[in-house]
């Protein structure tokens, strides 16, 4: 058995088969922070959505066997988005399931106040269009119509990223009406890989959503200045990643000197002191965009890097605009909770080995 064969194998082993913890489908995974003792399981959508996403993207590169496994693992990971669906009918999918206390579970405080519940979003709502077969194309053209009602300056404007962003139209991460605007580099960049696969009209707000992707690359400001394109990703491996992966995907005109960019760019993150799973996506991102890299190897720790590798961060102060000081602290790591998911992990080395041998 190939070693792909094998790590997709291990991926539906982890897939939950029903529990009182994590309803079956859902892939196992849990929010911790860094240096207090806090760690709580986590019922999510977006690291079953996220997984789901990568598998189908290197379906055509595995065995026939692997192949039939990765549909399997799909199809339960698809039953459980309906949870997760907008109560009153609207075509927007939460983090969390939608049900009275259904987010932060397993806490001791947040799911106990409907104050800590979050809106939906783009980056769940769109992997979960991204990964289902059956979608709906009403559904679709009824989420672009939302879109640009919840973007920065239709109802208010945006207030914690860098001012040379903050006139740009572009989409917020939230559907809510009350939250405050957050732009986020990653966060659209999956939501593009909908719109573009899906060949939607473009608008102002898709031009500026655009020009702020570019924007934040060429200016180099996703490397130097993570956190403030992105609350959510706040890595530069993270935000080359998702950048590289719609470039990859779609490569629109609007992004143009991207590519290039990064190509420049990704030889000279690998040199720099990363952690093993943001050198295998940055790795994994550069044979994408057509480029050679050094040959990883899986190091002696891996167990250990799987059970500690954050792909997402939440930072619990990003929607305070006012005290401004009170967001100053959000960029300060000790204020942020970090979700940890092995079987993403895995489909992340499971991405990177299937380009190295293909």
């Amino acid at each position: 058995m190939s070693e792909l064969d094998s790590l997709i194998r291990r991926i539906a082993d982890a897939q939950s088969d029903g529990t009182p913890t994590y309803r079956k489908g859902l892939f196992p995974n849990w929010r911790r922070h860094r240096w207090l003792p806090y760690r709580r399981a986590d019922t999510n959508v977006f690291c079953t959505a996220i997984t789901l996403f990568t598998l189908r993207q290197i379906r055509e590169r595995l065995s026939p066997e692997a192949q039939k496994i990765v549909e399997s693992i799909t199809r339960f990971g698809q039953d459980t988005y309906p949870a997760y669906r907008n109560p009153r009918g609207e075509p927007t999918y939460n983090n969390y399931e939608t049900r009275l206390g259904g987010h932060f579970q397993n806490g001791t405080f947040f799911h106990r106040f409907r104050h800590f519940k979050l809106p939906d979003d783009i980056d769940d709502t769109a992997l979960i269009y991204l990964t289902n077969p059956s979608l709906d194309q009403t559904d679709v053209l009824t989420l672009k119509e939302l879109l640009p009602n919840h973007a920065n300056g239709t109802q208010r404007w945006v207030k914690n990223t860098l001012p040379a962003y903050r006139h740009l139209r572009a989409y917020s991460t939230w559907f809510g009406q009350r939250m405050n605007i957050d732009l986020d580099v990653c966060a659209l960049s999956n939501l593009f890989l909908l719109i573009f696969r899906e060949n939607l009209p473009l608008n102002r707000f898709d031009e500026d959503s655009l020009a702020f992707i570019r924007q934040v690359v060429l200016s180099d400001e996703y490397h130097h200045r993570p956190f403030d394109v992105s609350h959510h990703y706040p890595r530069p491996a993270l935000i080359f990643y998702h950048v590289a992966r719609l470039l990859s995907a779609c490569d629109p005109s609007q992004l143009s000197g991207c590519r290039e960019k990064l190509l420049i760019d990704g030889p000279k993150l690998l040199e720099e002191n990363l952690q093993f799973f943001d050198r295998v996506i940055i790795s994994t991102s550069l044979l994408k965009l057509g480029a050679s890299v050094p040959v990883l190897t899986r190091p002696i720790d891996f167990e250990n890097e799987l059970n500690r590798y954050a792909f997402f961060v939440g930072c619990m102060l990003t929607p305070f605009e006012q005290p401004a000081w009170l967001y100053s602290l959000a960029h300060y790591p000790i204020t942020h909770f970090h979700w940890v998911c092995p079987a993403h992990s895995l489909t992340l080395w499971a991405e990177y080995l299937s380009l190295r041998v293909f």
